[in-house]
């Protein structure tokens, strides 16, 4: 999962020395406040935070993230780093961004407090019927699985996953050869026909 989300994030690591990906967190954020963008609170409280953890000595004041203030190989940001962060490499120090071993073992943490079970399975793959209607997609449109086994006439590529309850389908880019199912939690690998 940890391995997932690095790749996803940061490409393993290696856009994290390209200064047009990563910046200057406190510029970011500065910038995020100024524009009031539709999370100003959220942004708010995230720059004050980073200004609190800077203050304090329990982040680099030259700390480098994405646009939106998030930090590390795993894009963690400063409300989890704050909580979550732990400084696994035994240097004495919390570094997101400059040792894999900190910026791992923090996300991991910050995984289990939302709720992740290591070892549960997240999902599972199931064929979408020819003449799927996409427009029942998106994540305002939670469903439960029967509903798009009793619409699609077969239940049986879906049955495996009636247990996880409401569900949804959320499109990726290039739907036509993957899509993503999810409860609002987990998501599912999906590949159509």
């Amino acid at each position: 999962m940890l391995a997932a989300i690095w790749g996803i994030e940061t490409n393993y690591g290696t856009i994290m020395s390209h200064d047009v990906y990563f910046k200057p967190v406190l510029r970011s954020l500065f910038s995020l406040v100024h524009q009031r963008r539709g999370r100003v609170e959220a942004d708010s409280r995230e720059l004050l935070l980073v200004l609190k953890l800077m203050q304090t000595g329990k982040m680099p004041v030259d700390q480098k993230g994405s646009w939106a203030g998030a930090m590390g190989h795993l894009q963690i940001m400063p409300t989890a780093y704050s909580k979550l962060a732990v400084d696994f490499d035994g240097d004495g120090k919390i570094d997101v961004h400059n040792s894999l071993a900190d910026a791992l073992a923090s996300s991991a943490r910050w995984l289990l407090s939302l709720g992740y079970v290591p070892g549960e399975d997240w999902g599972m793959e199931v064929a979408l019927p020819a003449g799927f209607d996409y427009r029942l997609a998106g994540r305002d449109q939670l469903r439960d699985v029967r509903f798009f086994c009793s619409t699609r006439g077969t239940a049986g590529g879906w049955a495996p996953i009636w247990r996880f309850g409401p569900t949804g389908i959320s499109l990726c880019a290039g739907w036509q050869k993957r899509t993503e199912i999810f409860d609002g939690t987990q998501l599912f690998g999906v590949q159509r026909l």
